[in-house]
């Protein structure tokens, strides 16, 4: 495993500190495990899945609605409101 670099400057963890093990625990299928590395892969790996059918999938723009909706402004801004928040939170 990679070590996180800002960990070991710090101390504490980023936000997607566990996400390797995380990671390799659901590729074993060791989901429950998986998820308490890092309880954010939650909504990552969806949104992750959004941005790849929008991004190589929507030739036929099938994903026009999804595109409009994961990169509205709005969106935008929670996407790092929440990334902030969860930062905090999980060092607490």
């Amino acid at each position: 495993m990679l070590p996180c670099p800002f960990h070991l400057l710090t101390g504490l963890d980023c936000p997607f500190c566990g996400s390797q093990r995380a990671c390799l625990c659901f590729m074993r299928g060791e989901f429950a495990e998986g998820l308490a590395y890092n309880y954010a892969l939650i909504v990552i790996i969806p949104l992750t899945v959004a941005f790849v059918l929008v991004g190589f999938f929507n030739r036929h723009h099938r994903f026009d609605r999804l595109k409009a909706v994961i990169y509205h402004k709005w969106a935008r801004y929670s996407y790092f409101l929440s990334f902030f928040l969860w930062w905090i939170i999980r060092n607490l």
